[in-house]
């Protein structure tokens, strides 16, 4: 459909209603990636949830078993006007979305997606709130300062895990286990902690 773009693009918007379009709109991103931007910038309003998604999705840079498409890495300030649309959408489903390309640019240029998360935190707005949290688990679980900072945590040495206890040792597939932990401060500041764990195969 490369050679007729507004009646593949007005197949796109409902084939991604009833499946979805994200990996098929990538080509056409390729080949007029200003152009296509543009078309969807236009949909951010869209009365479908669905629709409204694929904005965001299918403009991701690392979409999941999605055509790489270059020229979007260098359209950074054009997909985070989109985002920002996006950004209070009433759906859960387009928030994740949302989360996940602000995940996306987190990777790519981590200070523009900081400088991002830092603006909407501002924001009271339960949607906005949902979608920081979202997209900066993955700098948080690294410990980035500029995100702690963002939940009211900063980084010291004066927190130290002293014990932790895993209870059973061995668990039966589908069993559960708890897990104990004891943490010290062994500053003179009350601190807020953000305490993560990583579960790692012996083999």
């Amino acid at each position: 459909g490369l050679d007729d773009v507004p009646a593949s693009f007005a197949a796109m918007v409902e084939l991604t209603q009833r499946f979805s379009a994200e990996f098929a709109v990538r080509p056409f991103l390729a080949m007029d990636p200003d152009g296509m931007l543009d078309r969807l910038a236009a949909l951010v309003n869209h009365e479908s949830e669905h629709v409204r998604r694929w904005v965001s999705e299918g403009t991701r840079t690392r979409l999941p078993w999605g055509k790489r498409v270059p020229a979007l890495e260098a359209r950074l300030d054009r997909r985070l006007a989109l985002l920002a649309e996006l950004r209070r959408d009433p759906s859960r489903y387009v928030q994740r979305s949302v989360a996940n390309h602000l995940g996306d640019i987190l990777k790519d240029d981590r200070a523009r997606g900081l400088d991002c998360l830092e603006a909407w935190s501002r924001e009271d707005h339960p949607a906005t709130r949902w979608v920081v949290r979202h997209a900066a688990r993955t700098v948080l679980k690294q410990g980035d300062p500029r995100a702690l900072a963002l939940f009211g945590q900063t980084p010291s040495d004066d927190l130290v895990v002293e014990q932790l206890r895993a209870r059973p040792a061995r668990i039966p597939l589908g069993g559960s286990i708890r897990l104990v932990a004891a943490i010290h401060n062994r500053g003179h500041e009350r601190r807020a902690v953000r305490l993560d764990y990583r579960l790692e195969s012996p083999g």
